[in-house]
């Protein structure tokens, strides 16, 4: 995860700047693996890794402006920042910096566009939390992508504006972005987060080159059953290694303590992970929230009188649940790059509203540019870096 080496070999992979077999690029490469390559050296694609993708990476700072608030390193899951990057924290320090810009409205678009610029935020509290909540996922998880539409948020396209007076400077934007607001998730909309579906072996995980979502375990299958069949058991013996290993991870989270113990049969996905939050009682499945501790009743297909479309094989056999299932999907994915030879700064102008990763193209800003992420350095007004 702190390597982005995943990131990394896949883009270059697939912008021709490596074959699929070459020993792979990391950030901290280890014997068996190549250094990233230096800003002389290197493809294109080096660089635009270095201006765009790598914004993401853990190690990296992210901009100062609503819903991209977050920490450096293992703070950046585990260490909780709001939208807005107000703390709660007693600390005297951090309190005394806030009160000087308490009456500033940081949801606004004209603060969302001084992103380079703007103060830095503090955590909610200053403490490490293993029970890390799907706002914290979406500082970077987000962008039309899985984030939004779990929370139920759909991007409007960053087209630019005819005029700058057809901006409206006091709209409220989240990510330097207008959003449509439709119907959450189904599993949002019961009270659940991210991590309640998602472990740790997916979030820091080894995944092929070519395929992102190779790295990701969970099917809805792995709960919900299919018509033949309820989902996989894993019984937790107290003279077994891996079951004292998953409970001392569930008394970690004091939403989790005391709610599984030894002698219990939990849940195991489909790659044979246990799912320790997740257990069967009597003839039920339930799980109980890593971020609240609310206890959930799975539904079981078993359990459902079979629909046209299930009696379909290839339906079951081919298909992914969340094809007819999904309540909506912006379908998002991919990027278009324009890969030009000399920068026209006037004619992307309108464009810098919702990209934190450039320099404003504006006649007071002498060298109009690109972050380097991979330089940035959060400081308390602003983030400083080379481009």
């Amino acid at each position: 995860m702190f390597t982005a080496k995943r990131t990394i070999n896949i883009t270059r992979f697939g912008w021709g700047a490596q074959p699929i077999d070459e020993i792979p690029v990391s950030l901290k490469a280890n014997d068996n693996e190549q250094a990233f390559p230096s800003v002389t050296e290197g493809h294109a694609v080096d660089r635009f890794l270095r201006t765009k993708c790598l914004r993401c990476h853990i190690g990296s700072e992210s901009p100062h402006r609503p819903g991209d608030y977050r920490a450096s390193g293992c703070s950046s899951c585990h260490m909780i920042y709001s939208n807005d990057g107000v703390s709660l924290s007693h600390d005297r320090a951090i309190q005394k910096v806030q009160s000087k810009n308490k009456k500033q409205n940081r949801f606004t678009r004209k603060f969302a566009e001084n992103s380079l610029n703007n103060p830095r935020g503090y955590p909610l509290l200053h403490k490490f939390t293993v029970a890390v909540p799907s706002v914290q996922c979406e500082h970077c998880h987000n962008n039309n992508g899985v984030g939004q539409e779990f929370e139920g948020l759909f991007a409007k396209p960053s087209r630019p504006m005819e005029t700058p007076s057809q901006i409206n400077a006091e709209k409220p934007v989240l990510y330097g972005k207008d959003h449509e607001f439709l119907v959450p998730d189904i599993h949002r909309e019961k009270g659940m987060h991210c991590i309640d579906c998602h472990i740790g072996e997916e979030i820091k995980p080894e995944i092929e080159p070519d395929q992102l979502q190779s790295g990701v375990q969970i099917r809805c299958i792995d709960c919900h059953g299919t018509q033949e069949k309820t989902p996989e058991e894993y019984l937790l013996i107290e003279s077994d290694l891996n079951a004292k290993k998953l409970l001392a991870r569930n008394d970690l989270n004091p939403n989790l303590k005391k709610k599984v113990r030894a002698g219990d049969t939990v849940l195991v996905n489909s790659s044979g992970s246990p799912k320790p939050h997740i257990k069967k009682i009597k003839k039920n499945w339930v799980l109980y929230s890593k971020i609240t501790g609310k206890k959930h009743i799975i539904p079981l297909l078993k359990n459902f009188k079979p629909s046209i479309a299930h009696q379909i094989p290839k339906h079951m056999q081919k298909m992914e649940c969340s094809t007819c299932h999904a309540r909506w999907a912006a379908i998002d994915w991919g990027m278009h790059v324009i890969r030009e030879k000399v920068f026209a700064p006037r004619k992307w102008g309108n464009w810098n509203l919702s990209d934190p990763m450039r320099f404003p193209a504006d006649p007071s800003n002498e060298k109009p540019g690109m972050l380097d992420w991979l330089t940035a350095k959060s400081l308390p007004k602003k983030i400083k870096a080379d481009k």
